[in-house]
């Protein structure tokens, strides 16, 4: 039994052996320590993390003083999870990446990172809008310095104007297309970040009926920032309906046609054919 143990130990790497439980060694680096804590990380509280120590009992830590985490392996449904949020397949996302957020959330760690950010952007396409600020809210202040930081404030101002709180969401919404627009270059991050977060601004300007500024934004989006599919068909859909109310019938047929090109399989595309085929014709008078 015992040069089993080691044979299995050789190939899986350290492990605990319990009388009940086969527990991964995750290794917890704190603050002013070259020593880490291993043990296998069980949840994060508010303010600590629980640590299983192999056999012999729980600890918690201060997750103020933890410097990074080694957490081996990775959970085996992260890719799933994540690739899942991409193809925005949002309960799929939600369900794969939303326990593995319960366990890990706010520990220094760039995929620990990703994942959060994936959920929440779930979230919002979930509508969720309470869970999504409260998971962009608990990003924002472990993580603020993060490189996926526009994309955690994009959404936040989705959630905010979701919650029917359209001033803070401009709030945030303003200074970030703003700074990002000096930018002479952006990465892909980015441009999806602010290609969503133009959709948003041009709904709270509509909401506050300034038109020709909430069709700039959605424009925007189609024109300029144009990576993120979905944004891009919300966009497309939305401004054909400015475009109606503009009595510019030609950029408003346009916009639908692309849409409908371009996305037909995207949430936007059925409404978009109803509201190409009941558009005047070219030349019709009104």
């Amino acid at each position: 039994m015992m040069r089993y143990l080691q044979c299995l130990t050789g190939v899986m790497g350290v492990l605990f052996f319990t009388t009940d439980v086969l527990l991964a060694v995750d290794k917890i680096y704190m603050k002013g320590s070259s020593t880490p804590t291993e043990g296998a990380i069980l949840k994060v509280e508010d303010a600590s993390v629980r640590v299983q120590l192999g056999g012999v009992g729980e600890t918690a830590l201060q997750i103020a003083n933890i410097e990074r985490v080694e957490v081996s392996p990775r959970p085996a449904t992260l890719p799933a999870g994540l690739k899942a949020a991409g193809e925005h397949k949002v309960q799929d996302a939600i369900k794969t990446l939303e326990p593995i957020y319960t366990q890990y959330r706010g520990l220094p760690e760039a995929w620990i990172e990703e994942c959060s950010a994936r959920l929440g952007e779930a979230y919002v396409a979930a509508q969720d809008w309470a869970k999504a600020r409260e998971l962009f809210v608990r990003f924002q202040k472990a993580y603020p310095q993060s490189e996926l930081r526009d994309s955690i404030q994009s959404g936040m101002a989705q959630a905010l104007f979701g919650l029917k709180q359209p001033e803070e969401a401009l709030k945030l919404l303003e200074p970030l297309v703003a700074g990002l627009e000096k930018e002479a270059t952006i990465s892909d991050e980015q441009n999806r970040a602010i290609g969503r977060a133009c959709v948003t601004l041009g709904h709270c300007y509509k909401a506050a009926q300034k038109d020709d500024q909430a069709l700039d934004a959605f424009l925007k989006t189609t024109v300029l920032y144009y990576l993120d599919g979905n944004a891009v068909a919300e966009a497309q859909y939305e401004s054909a309906l400015l475009f109606e109310k503009m009595n510019n019938l030609a950029r408003a047929r346009g916009q639908l046609e692309d849409l409908l090109k371009e996305s037909p399989g995207s949430a936007f595309a059925a409404e978009a054919k109803k509201k190409l085929d009941s558009l005047p014709s070219e030349g019709a008078k009104l």
